[in-house]
């Protein structure tokens, strides 16, 4: 720092912060299912969609020539309803950069260092959690860890919590020792804010998020130290966010509960893919699933196709002949359910329901002027949708 600077030691610090944060990343991709095609490799060397990988945190305003702070424009829009903007919710921060002693003359080099975290001044900060706020207290106690989000939104947790939680110190971010932390998270407040409800055991229900966020956030999960076949177990409130936004997204559900080896979500999922054309699948979603369950999927439709043919091999039994409906006369009968059948196999689909099979051989019906006939055709369709409604329409645990 040079002696004859008449910068104060915050205003400098503010200057420091900001030589580091100058770049804004590019925009998030806005469908999960376009991840797909872009593959990176998680720290914990599980395989995710690039779009899981954390993005650099967004605090970048320009810097005049001066060295002071421009006006700070945000990018992003923040609902209310997620977070508290009111100016008593912020508690003062000290813009304070490690190692710029507290002197006119000097000023040591800036360490560049994996735990090194320059805490962002005060005016960047976008907005306070509404649910993890300063008076969040689970256990009766105060927070005594602050975690800022990439979009500049503040969340207040317990050290503690994050550490027991996690196998490597929350990404590194709490391993430094003190009493008080500050440290910014490279990711969005949305899925910081789910993974903080992961881990406090606490369903994310209330602020509605789409399925696609939630699952990102399975796969942020491993980068954290969490293992995520330890919160998405049916008694959790992870299983259950999931599952009832799950039709929304069913095969991204499967492939992600097939990389994590969620077994009990993974056979939720199945029951909406019985119609699933698997060989419409892209090749990154294929390399991207575990090959164990894509063959169980694939089993699971064709076993059901197989029961659906083996079904509609039999028709209706013959009566006994009359003088208005001989041996001959029921042929008929039988050749119009064979062509019928034939049709339907050859579209078929592991998904048809029983009440498309009922609809296509009711057509029969009134084509068959034979009242006996009528019944014997009758009785058969039945049967046949009883025992395909007794096929098995998801895979087993």
């Amino acid at each position: 720092m040079d002696p004859w600077d008449t910068r104060t030691i915050p205003e400098y610090a503010d200057m420091q912060y900001l030589s580091h944060h100058t770049t804004l990343p590019s925009s998030p991709t806005e469908s999960t299912l376009s991840a797909f095609s872009r593959m990176s490799i998680d720290s914990n060397s599980a395989p995710i969609p690039s779009m899981f990988a954390p993005a650099i945190p967004t605090f970048a305003p320009d810097v005049t020539d001066s060295g002071q702070t421009q006006t700070f424009i945000h990018d992003h829009n923040i609902n209310p309803a997620y977070y508290n903007t009111a100016p008593q919710a912020f508690p003062p921060f000290h813009n304070y950069v490690p190692d710029i002693e507290c002197s006119d003359l000097t000023q040591g080099p800036v360490p560049q260092t994996q735990n090194y975290e320059v805490f962002p001044p005060s005016s960047h900060i976008k907005a306070v959690s509404t649910k993890f706020n300063p008076d969040f207290k689970p256990d009766g106690m105060l927070a005594d860890t602050q975690l800022i989000s990439n979009d500049a939104v503040v969340f207040y947790v317990h050290r503690h919590r994050l550490i027991e939680a996690s196998s490597n110190g929350f990404d590194s971010l709490l391993d430094l020792h003190g009493s008080y932390f500050l440290r910014v998270v490279p990711e969005h407040s949305e899925q910081l804010n789910i993974m903080l409800h992961v881990i406090y055991g606490i369903s994310c229900a209330p602020f509605q998020p789409n399925i696609d966020t939630i699952l990102t956030v399975v796969c942020l999960l491993p980068k954290y130290g969490l293992q995520p076949k330890n919160y998405v177990a049916p008694t959790l409130p992870l299983f259950n966010d999931i599952r009832y936004r799950m039709p929304a997204s069913p095969l991204l559900t499967y492939v992600i509960s097939s990389n994590y080896d969620l077994v009990e979500l993974a056979v939720m999922a199945s029951a909406y893919l019985l119609s699933l054309d698997i060989s419409s699948m892209s090749a990154e979603m294929v390399e991207f699933i575990n090959p164990v369950y894509l063959k169980r999927l694939f089993d699971l439709q064709r076993a059901r196709i197989n029961a659906l043919k083996h079904q509609l091999s039999f028709p209706p039994e013959p009566h006994s002949a009359t003088p208005e409906c001989d041996f001959i006369a029921q042929k008929s009968l039988t050749g119009a359910w064979v062509h019928s059948a034939a049709s339907l196999i050859w579209n078929a689909q592991a998904g048809v329901t029983a009440g498309e099979i009922e609809e296509i051989f009711r057509k029969l019906d009134k084509n068959t002027p034979c009242n006996l006939c009528k019944d014997r055709l009758r009785e058969r369709i039945k049967a046949i949708v009883i025992e395909w409604s007794e096929v098995k329409v998801c895979l087993q645990p």
